[in-house]
C-alpha cells in the first residue's frame, strides 16, 4: 500500500482554504493533516503534524507565505512548501523560491494541475520533463508551476 502524501492547507480565505480540501479529499493518495488561516499558526501546525507538503496562501496575515517557507525550509526540512497566489509575477516567483518554497502555483490553475504537483513534490509519480530557465525550472506554461531548482 503506497504511503499516502500528508498535507496543511494554510490560506486566509476560509472559502479558498475548503475548496481546495473538497479537491485534495477526491484523491485517494492524499491525507489532509490540517489548516491554518495565517503564518503563525502555519508554522504551529506544520510543526505539530510534520507534513510532507504545505501548500501555503503568499498573502497569509501575521507572516507572509514567503516568511512561512522560509522558516519551514529551515526548521522542517522534511515538508516542502508549495506557495499558493495570484501574482503572476516573476520577482514574486524568484523571492519565495529563494525564501525556501520548493513550487509556487497560480491560484487560477486547474484542480488537476495542483494535484499533479501535489503528486510530483510528494513522489508518488514519475517525476516530468522539465523546461528549464537559468534560474527556475517550469513544470507548465505562463508561471502556473514552478519549482525550484534541484528538486528534478
Amino acid at each position: 500500500m503506497m504511503k499516502k502524501i500528508r498535507i496543511c492547507v494554510c490560506d486566509n480565505h476560509a472559502l479558498f482554504r475548503e475548496g481546495v480540501k473538497a479537491v485534495l479529499r477526491a484523491e485517494p493518495s492524499i491525507e489532509i493533516a490540517g489548516e491554518a488561516a495565517d503564518g503563525k499558526d502555519a508554522l504551529e501546525l506544520i510543526g505539530r503534524v510534520e507534513p510532507d507538503i504545505a501548500l501555503v496562501g503568499i498573502s497569509l496575515p501575521v507572516l507572509r507565505g514567503y516568511d512561512v517557507a522560509e522558516r519551514v525550509s529551515r526548521d522542517h526540512e522534511k515538508t516542502r512548501v508549495i506557495i499558493l497566489t495570484v501574482y503572476d509575477d516573476e520577482d514574486m516567483v524568484a523571492r519565495c523560491l529563494d525564501a525556501g518554497a520548493a513550487g509556487y502555483v497560480l491560484k487560477d490553475t486547474s484542480p488537476g494541475q495542483l494535484l499533479y504537483a501535489i503528486t510530483w513534490m510528494g513522489a508518488s509519480v514519475p517525476q516530468p520533463e522539465v523546461r528549464s530557465t537559468p534560474d527556475i525550472e517550469v513544470l507548465s506554461a505562463k508561471w502556473k508551476m514552478v519549482v525550484r531548482p534541484g528538486l528534478v
